[in-house]
């Protein structure tokens, strides 16, 4: 119930929907198009183990270089505006 639409759920788990502009919307669907397809290739390689998991490391520095700190920022941002215009 606490993840449900219904009238028995309280909501307080419920994530706010964000609205992007349509600049930072284009930017936000660039960055996570390259994140998440070099996350998911990477995950395949993984299973598989075509990639050991001692790379791991370069895993998490190439997912930054791919610009995941400016997507965090991105979305921090849009977060904030929109609990500011709740209060």
């Amino acid at each position: 119930a606490m993840w449900g639409d219904d009238e028995t759920s309280d909501n307080s788990y419920a994530l706010p929907s964000l609205t992007f502009s349509t600049e930072v919307a284009s930017e936000v669907a660039s960055l996570t198009t390259d994140i998440n397809t070099y996350a998911e290739e990477m995950c395949l390689k993984y299973i598989t183990g075509a990639e050991p998991l001692s790379s791991f490391d370069s895993f998490q520095a190439q997912i930054e270089t791919l610009g995941m700190s400016r997507l965090l920022e991105l979305y921090q941002q849009t977060y904030d505006a929109l609990l500011a215009k709740q209060r």
